[in-house]
């Protein structure tokens, strides 16, 4: 008998063992070769497929990156591991013809210098077997070409000029406008190159006029490579439309008395460059109401756009991206904008696969903040934005997205405009819609601060795989997470998943004292937010690598602004040419 229990025994463990084995290979992960999406002019962003294996979700992917010819590699934020089966069941990219995200890490570096070569290496380790390292060399964009590389001078002083000049341009074309207005909308479909574009040229922005009045859209520009630059348009319903090109440039130019600003929603586009521009629209603070959604300012689709440097007031969605693609949306980045007001979304990446990026942008006075409604798998970026006065909430995690990172941001809420938003910094991010328990899934939330009114934050939607930590708030109160209400701060560590490093924040908090107005609807002008030097936020953060690098002190700071460090420049700069690479100042 103990013979036979013996054996039963070993035949168990030997079972056993197998098993185990059996479930490590099924773990073990098995990848592809490095993809490298469409590079921007300051970030690059990349995908590590994976082809089979871990099952338990427990590998993980390092970044280190340096400049070619350079020895010491830099760390960079890890890879995220994305999540297919995730993806918003609610509001899925099939609905719109577009694929469902690949499974693998995926992620971005950021703040490099343009037109440069970088070695990345991607590690990748499993504790069940498998992983791999591998090495790939991608560029980033170069700022476009101010000059072409053989250029022909066209001048034009009337509109009949400029209509035959833009019927006959050709690659390496500079047709500048003389001072003067021009009756009419701006359409070119001819296309230009990289390195010999095609460039419409005012010979000043105040001088030079397209008096568009009743057209549909200002400028139409249905070729690649075209470049529009130092004009003012005026009067038509649209500012610009972009349709099917690539290597498109709008910059230093002013849109005014438009009810809707630049239009690259439709077809398949590719590496533009809307930089340095005012869009003026028509509506007026503090209209908040639904009736202002979908008056846009700058909508784009596609991949490898940077949208940089503008100042934008007056319209429902300032900036922000469209499903109406032909490809997914990958590749993109909104940074150093000022929106000084907005009655709905701000910074939509709504619709948004992989490697969105919004970073370095002010906000003032808007519905809300930054919309994810929703995003597919990602990662997308939001980190150190400014989001003042923000009517419903800073930021909207609606529909379900899954895939982001919000990092190191300030926002500032007064009352809202309605009863069930009124208390809240953080309210309504995520609501049931038409009987569906919506959820926000696969995400990081830490280094914010975040400042209300009468209590912290509202969360109503579900949470899945989201990390919330390490945050400043104000003031103390009732935190309300994933349909779970905590009474106060204390409660929330205490008995919660949640902010086990977090805090509330003490006065004083600003080094300038700001004082919230009573409700949304007082007028909000960008505000010194640098932090007290007493602030309990200084050096309270923790180091996330390419987000934080380069803190002050023993520590990041919380928010936006490190304290000491350079703050960014936000909307249109100078009518000069100037590196698309975030630049900065110091203020005194």
């Amino acid at each position: 008998m103990r013979r036979l229990l013996n054996a039963s025994l070993v035949g168990i463990a030997l079972c056993s063992l197998l098993l185990a084995r059996h479930a490590d290979a099924q773990n073990a992960i098995q990848t592809g070769a490095i993809v490298v999406d469409p590079p921007t002019i300051c970030c690059l962003g990349l995908l590590v497929p994976i082809l089979s294996g871990d099952r338990n979700y427990n590998a993980e992917a390092q970044i280190a990156y340096r400049q070619q010819g350079t020895t010491a590699w830099q760390t960079g934020l890890p890879l995220m591991r994305v999540r297919p089966e995730l993806s918003s069941t609610e509001d899925p990219p099939s609905g719109y013809g577009l694929p469902f995200p690949t499974e693998g890490f995926a992620g971005s570096i950021f703040r490099l210098a343009p037109d440069t070569t970088y070695e990345v290496r991607i590690t990748i380790t499993d504790p069940d077997g498998g992983g791999s390292e591998q090495t790939v060399t991608a560029r980033t964009r170069a700022v476009p070409v101010a000059t072409p590389a053989i250029p022909r001078q066209v001048a034009v002083a009337n509109r009949s000029q400029l209509t035959t000049a833009l019927s006959n341009a050709m690659p390496g074309d500079v047709i500048t406008l003389a001072a003067g207005t021009y009756a009419g909308s701006l359409a070119i479909s001819r296309s230009g190159t990289a390195q010999n574009p095609i460039i419409i040229r005012g010979s000043s922005r105040a001088g030079v006029i397209i008096d568009a009045t009743g057209s549909t859209y200002g400028v139409n520009i249905g070729g690649s490579n075209v470049s529009v630059e130092d004009l003012t348009v005026q009067g038509s319903e649209w500012g610009a439309g972009i349709s099917n090109t690539q290597g498109t440039v709008i910059r230093r130019s002013r849109f005014t008395a438009i009810n809707k600003g630049i239009d690259g929603s439709t077809g398949t586009n590719r590496n533009f460059y809307i930089c340095d521009n005012v869009l003026e629209g028509k509506l007026v603070w503090p209209n908040v109401t639904p009736s202002t959604a979908n008056t846009e300012g700058i909508t784009i689709g596609g991949q490898g756009h940077v949208v940089c440097h503008n100042t934008v007031s007056g319209f429902g969605d300032a900036l922000g991206l469209t499903h109406n693609t032909a490809i997914s949306n990958i590749a993109i980045d909104f940074h150093n904008n000022e929106v000084l007001w907005t009655g709905d979304d701000a910074i939509e990446i709504d619709f948004s696969s992989r490697n969105v990026r919004v970073f370095e942008n002010r906000i003032s006075n808007c519905g809300m903040g930054v919309s994810m409604q929703p995003v597919w798998g990602g990662p997308n970026y939001v980190f150190r934005n400014v989001i003042a006065n923000a009517a419903h909430a800073p930021y909207k995690l609606n529909n379900e997205p899954s895939g982001f990172y919000i990092l190191n941001n300030t926002s500032m809420r007064t009352m809202g405009d309605q009863a069930s938003y009124g208390s809240y910094a953080w309210p309504q991010l995520g609501y049931p819609i038409n009987g569906h328990q919506a959820y926000a899934a696969n995400f990081q939330f830490k280094n914010n601060i975040v400042i209300g009114v009468a209590a912290p934050a509202q969360f109503t939607t579900a949470i899945m795989l989201g990390v919330i930590d390490n945050n400043g708030w104000s003031p103390d109160g009732p935190f309300v997470f994933d349909n779970t209400t905590w009474t106060s701060f204390a409660d929330l560590q205490s008995r919660s998943p949640y902010e086990a490093h977090g805090r509330i924040l003490s006065s004083p908090l600003f080094q300038t004292p700001l004082s919230l107005p009573a409700d949304y609807t007082t007028f909000w002008t960008p505000r010194d937010v640098t932090l007290h030097a007493s602030s309990n936020a200084v050096d309270a953060g923790l180091v996330i690598p390419n987000i934080t690098d380069g803190f002050v002190g023993n520590a990041p700071d919380l928010g936006a602004w490190e304290r000491g460090a350079p703050i960014p420049i936000y909307g249109a700069r100078s009518d000069t040419l100037a590196p698309a690479a975030p630049t900065s100042i110091t203020l005194q």
